[in-house]
């Protein structure tokens, strides 16, 4: 899978949601370590507004495969102005060592991007995310390590890499904050807030920044349904 004088080392100290509840994900892209849990389904969806008059619309379906396995299929829809570009993904994660068991939580994530409109896989990604809950699971810092693959002109092989995570302001209301790029010095930044509105259904709302083009900045509503 989107600033100005905003900290740029905000995403550094913002700590998580309990890792018993499903964390970043969405347009978040710095990943946790949650597995859809077995037999149940995740819907995401989110939509991204841009300021240079870019916005994306886009969905991801995961399924929980088998326990610590999980399989997703998304849909984003991107319009610059009057162009649009449509993309599907699909991805699988397997969780290796769980957090609240092993007090730390890792897993392996592999995806495959397809182009609708060129009809023809476009991107490959794998990458390990990694949760590290700390103050009895109130904060979690969480950290991703990977490498994609894009199609483009150059066909590119880059290493990517994020840091993020989350705290508790009040009861069912978390601050949400990361940094990430890749090893050709593009970074980005985001921060938002997560509201728990029910037991197993998430609203966010985010803003993030390009840190070398202050200029560049988007906001996003997302939800999320585990049912």
């Amino acid at each position: 899978m989107t600033k100005t004088t905003q900290p740029r080392f905000l995403a550094g100290f913002l700590l998580l949601l309990p890792v018993s509840a499903y964390g970043a994900g969405g347009h978040f892209v710095v990943d946790d370590t949650f597995v859809t849990p077995e037999r149940e389904w995740l819907l995401e969806a989110w939509f991204t507004r841009e300021s240079s008059r870019t916005d994306e619309q886009a969905a991801a379906l995961s399924y929980g495969l088998m326990p610590g396995m999980e399989a997703t299929l998304g849909f984003s829809r991107e319009r610059v102005e009057r162009d649009r570009t449509d993309s599907a993904e699909l991805a699988g994660k397997w969780l290796l060592t769980d957090a609240e068991v092993d007090g730390i939580g890792i897993a392996v994530v592999t995806g495959l991007g397809f182009s609708v409109d060129d009809d023809r896989w476009q991107e490959a990604e794998a990458y390990i995310p990694v949760d590290v809950p700390v103050a009895d699971g109130r904060f979690t810092f969480r950290y991703n390590l990977g490498w994609s693959h894009d199609r483009d002109s150059a066909d590119r092989n880059v290493l990517t890499w994020g840091f993020g995570g989350d705290a508790e302001i009040v009861p069912a209301v978390h601050a949400i904050g990361e940094i990430y790029g890749n090893e050709r010095d593009r970074t980005e930044l985001q921060t938002g807030l997560r509201f728990l509105v029910a037991d197993y259904a998430l609203l966010d709302v985010g803003y993030g920044w390009e840190r070398r083009e202050p200029d560049r900045n988007w906001w996003t509503v997302g939800v999320a349904v585990v049912f």
